[in-house]
């Protein structure tokens, strides 16, 4: 991440913000990221601090509350989105990730991961595309 970083070094401060996007990535995947590198001590801790909790983060649970629930503000799951957005793919619990580190099947969690960004990608583009638009109107 600290090389992303590094690609708005002279970026105006306004457009300098790394953007994190993903499902549950704001209380499960940035703060694991945070506590290992600071368990293994990989940057001095102000910087590991800066490269993780200085990013803005999209996160697709909460971008998606009114789609789901309508008006109960409560984050949504990943199953819920892909069944509103008919994707019809179940996701397995995001602890089998850990089952299959243990494992050592890298591949397939490098797999799944890319079904994840792939997934994530769409469903952003589907709130762009059918939801955000009619916000304008």
């Amino acid at each position: 991440m600290k090389k992303e970083w590094r690609n708005f070094d002279g970026t105006p401060s306004q457009q300098a913000d790394l953007i994190l996007c993903g499902q549950g990535i704001s209380r499960l995947d940035v703060p694991v990221l945070y506590i290992q590198s600071m368990k293994y001590q990989v940057d001095k801790p102000e910087e590991i601090f800066y490269t993780f909790c200085k990013t803005k983060q999209v996160d697709l649970s909460n971008v998606a509350i009114p789609l789901i629930y309508g008006d109960v503000m409560y984050p949504s799951n990943w199953n819920q989105i892909s069944r509103r957005f008919r994707l019809n793919r179940e996701k397995e619990s995001g602890t089998s990730v850990w089952d299959y580190y243990d494992r050592k099947a890298y591949s397939t969690i490098e797999k799944r991961t890319e079904e994840e960004v792939k997934d994530c990608i769409n469903f952003y583009e589907h709130i762009q595309r059918n939801w955000m638009t009619r916000k304008k109107r």
